[in-house]
């Protein structure tokens, strides 16, 4: 439980973050833009 509780909060974090989702966004872009690259 000690372990568990610190990774809930991250993933809570990362889930609410501003970045992650852009970053998220801009990942889901490069897929989609990767196989008209190929």
């Amino acid at each position: 439980m000690m372990r568990f509780a610190p990774t809930a909060n991250l993933v809570a974090f990362v889930r609410s973050s501003p970045a992650v989702r852009t970053s998220r966004a801009t990942a889901i872009r490069f897929l989609s833009a990767a196989p008209s690259v190929k």
